[in-house]
């Protein structure tokens, strides 16, 4: 009778344990999913915003280049109408 009840113990020892353990390995999946997922919104954001820092910076150069091409165009223009006349 003593060895059954012993072995019961110890049965339900080994099913603790292994719930213990598929807590922990679930817990752990759960968190490093999360992490990772976390991460990856980092990463992403990171490469959004330096995409649009980058497209945003391009287009105000653009547009200054443009501001200024127009404006010695216009003082070329109005130098040649200078001199031909």
């Amino acid at each position: 009778m003593m060895l059954t009840i012993s072995t019961y113990i110890l049965y339900i020892y080994y099913v603790y344990i292994l719930c213990i353990y598929i807590i922990y390995i679930f817990f752990f999946l759960f968190l490093y999913v999360h992490i990772y997922k976390y991460m990856l919104y980092i990463v992403l954001d990171f490469l959004f915003n330096y995409i649009f820092v980058h497209i945003s910076l391009y287009i105000c150069i653009l547009k200054l280049l443009h501001s200024l091409f127009k404006r010695a165009m216009r003082k070329s223009v109005s130098l040649s109408l200078f001199q031909i006349n």
